[in-house]
C-alpha cells in the first residue's frame, strides 16, 4: 500500500499551491476620464494585498500600481494611454473592467 503526500510549497507553509483567484472581479473605477499622472481608483474584489502580484492595464498600457488592498487598487496612468478598457490580473486570472477615457 502506498500513501499519498501533499506536495509542500516553501513559502506557503507546506501548504500545496492554491487555485488562481477566482473571485478576482471589478465593479468600477473612478475617476473613467484622465490624463496622465492621474490617479485612478478601480473598485471590485480579489486583488490581493501584494502589489508584486498583480498588473493593471489602460488600453493595453501597464499602469504603475500606487497601492492595492483586496478591493481597491489605485494604479496611475501613464503618457499616452488612450482610450480603451481597464484590464486587471492577479495570479494568472485576468478580469476586463469598464472603459477609461484618457483626455
Amino acid at each position: 500500500m502506498t500513501a499519498c503526500k501533499k506536495e509542500q510549497v516553501p513559502g506557503n507553509g507546506g501548504n500545496p499551491p492554491h487555485p488562481p483567484n477566482s473571485t478576482l472581479s471589478i465593479s468600477g473605477i473612478h475617476p473613467a476620464t484622465g490624463q496622465y499622472n492621474a490617479a485612478v481608483t478601480i473598485s471590485g474584489t480579489g486583488f490581493g494585498s501584494t502589489i508584486a502580484n498583480d498588473s493593471v492595464y489602460i488600453n493595453g498600457v501597464a499602469a504603475v500600481i500606487n497601492s492595492v488592498n483586496d478591493s481597491q487598487l489605485v494604479v496611475i496612468v501613464q503618457k499616452y494611454t488612450g482610450t480603451g478598457d481597464v484590464v486587471v490580473k492577479v495570479g494568472g486570472v485576468e478580469k476586463k473592467g469598464p472603459l477609461f477615457t484618457y483626455i
